[in-house]
Formats: structure tokens, C-alpha cells, sequence
């Protein structure tokens, strides 16, 4: 994915989408990589906003709904920043 790619997302710098486009990069090819790809992505963001999770899908070649579903009750995952 490019830069050009990137969704506009005020918390997320371009420093930022340069380490999801690894993360992406290094599990597109796995299955079964979804989580350790949306942690991964959390620890770099501090937490998933919709924007970056349709662009996790995209990345990993998965259906949108596939990321979501995995943002169910004790995931453990954030989709919005802490406090709010």
C-alpha cells in the first residue's frame, strides 16, 4: 500500500502509516493473522479507528467485516482513544 493509499485520520501520522504498511506487509501473507495484525496496529496508533481497520482489511485482502468481527467484547482491542 502507498502513501497516496493512506485514509486522512487525524491521530494517525505519516510515521505512523509507515509502520501499519509493515505490520500489513508482514501479515498479509499469513492466515489467521488478523489479531496479531490489529494489535500490532493498536500498539502503533493506541487504538483502531474505522479508518485504519478498513485499511487493515484492504491490506490483508480480508472483508472489512472480518476485522470488525474481531473487535468483539474482550478483544481486548480499542476502537476509539482511551478516555472517550
Amino acid at each position: 500500500m502507498t502513501r497516496a493509499t493512506h485514509p486522512h485520520h487525524p491521530d494517525i501520522t505519516d510515521d505512523m502509516w509507515g509502520g501499519i504498511d509493515t505490520i500489513i506487509d508482514r501479515h498479509k501473507d499469513t492466515p489467521g493473522s488478523i489479531i496479531a495484525a490489529l494489535r500490532e496496529s493498536q500498539d502503533t496508533v493506541g487504538y483502531l479507528p474505522n479508518e485504519l481497520m478498513d485499511y487493515i482489511s484492504k491490506g490483508l485482502n480480508l472483508p472489512s467485516s472480518s476485522v470488525f468481527e474481531e473487535m468483539g467484547p474482550g478483544s481486548g482491542e480499542h476502537n476509539s482513544p482511551f478516555g472517550q
